[in-house]
């Protein structure tokens, strides 16, 4: 960790330049002289080791997220949008934008006010949702907010392949199912299609982590619960 002098937005601060092992990430910030705890100023997240990509930019005001966020696809050679907004004393407000794979515009939602402005469903997506307790036709399927894109890139930063499965060069698709309720909370984790015992376990820890925002399904036009399979893949290279 380096600390260099600097002066930014009326207070005195010091420049931090932090790395960090498992997953390699590089990040550049301020923090108050004051408070070194106190984030506050221009924020830079890197990914990727030896091939160093830019994954966030933003601005904190002592110590909360403000003002416009930017965030890129962390998979990408290439930068990619992955989403844009702005905080407010460490929320999101007003209308943010989510990006699927090269800078295509999945989803437009309104943090403030609650809704969903714009949503482009993924056909591709191996996401499947079925409906519980009603045999009517599903009109939406339940959505996340920040797109599906969002979801996956966060199971795919945060899954760690097991020792023992690697060791037994075990691979394989694991499907972990879970109810999203009428009111968008969620419920009953469990691994609807296994592939090894302890890439179900790491599976069913990373699903559980991914934060709970959706915006429910609908049937008839009234929210409805659904039972929601995500894939998670394993490959041994």
């Amino acid at each position: 960790m380096t600390l260099l002098p600097l002066v930014s937005f009326g207070q005195e601060t010091k420049q931090v330049n932090v790395k960090s092992q498992n997953p390699w990430q590089r990040e550049e910030y301020s923090v108050l002289k004051s408070d070194p705890k106190v984030k506050h100023g221009l924020y830079r997240g890197y990914v990727g080791g030896a091939r160093e990509v830019l994954a966030m930019e933003g601005y904190y005001t002592n110590g909360q997220k403000d003002s416009l966020w930017t965030l890129y696809n962390r998979w990408s050679n290439k930068p990619e949008l992955q989403a844009r907004g702005r905080y407010q004393q460490g929320q999101k407000v007003g209308v943010w934008e989510y990006y699927a794979g090269k800078n295509e515009l999945e989803q437009r939602y309104d943090h403030t006010r609650g809704q969903l402005l714009l949503h482009k469903a993924d056909e591709k997506s191996k996401i499947t949702f079925t409906p519980v307790g009603t045999s009517a036709a599903l009109e939406r399927e339940a959505v996340y907010i920040g797109g599906i894109t969002t979801v996956m890139n966060f199971i795919g930063t945060n899954v760690r392949y097991p020792v023992d499965a690697l060791r037994a060069q075990k691979s394989g698709t694991v499907r972990i199912a879970f109810t999203i309720a009428p009111d968008g909370s969620v419920s009953n984790y469990r691994v609807a299609k296994s592939a090894f015992a302890s890439l179900d376990e790491e599976s069913l820890r990373v699903i559980k982590l991914v934060p709970a925002t959706w915006v429910p399904a609908q049937a008839a036009g009234q929210p409805v619960a659904v039972e929601c399979e995500i894939p998670v893949v394993y490959t041994v290279r």
